[in-house]
């Protein structure tokens, strides 16, 4: 795989992010997204993971003060891009929401099978709850045993 001269001096510097805020028609998502598979790499060979029935969630620290979101949805999985979308935004409002960390934190979520198959949404929203609660007090103790 060939990277150009910015993508490697974006990669020397940490992880890979796309610049500037997304922002969409009616929907105010102001966080800095991950979005090239490098990123998603290093993370899904990260130690750090949180895993239940609905999500598997990789995090690792990151050298920035902002928390940053991947989000992975296979089409096997859910084959109709408006249910893929809503799964999305549901896992990107809990993220905003939920995840308070004095550093930042880099965050994978990889959907499985039974998230497209709950009859509603507040399932998944306590499942995301727990798993951000769990990145939260990883990340507090790891603050206080290095000083």
């Amino acid at each position: 795989m060939v990277l150009g001269r910015a993508c490697l001096l974006r990669r020397e510097e940490g992880l890979l992010t796309k610049e500037g805020p997304r922002e969409g028609l009616g929907f105010p998502f102001k966080i800095k997204a991950l979005v090239e598979k490098l990123n998603f790499d290093l993370l899904f060979s990260s130690t750090t993971k949180s895993e239940d029935t609905f999500f598997a969630v990789f995090y690792a620290p990151n050298k920035t003060p902002k928390n940053r979101i991947g989000v992975s949805v296979a089409k096997k999985l859910i084959n109709k891009a408006t249910k893929r979308n809503k799964v999305k935004r549901i896992i990107k409002n809990s993220f905003m929401e939920g995840l308070v960390c004095e550093r930042g934190v880099d965050v994978v979520v990889r959907v499985k099978y039974q998230a497209s198959r709950t009859p509603g949404d507040k399932i998944l929203i306590e499942s995301l709850t727990k798993h951000w609660q769990k990145i939260m007090r990883c990340s507090t103790t790891r603050n206080r045993t290095s000083g």
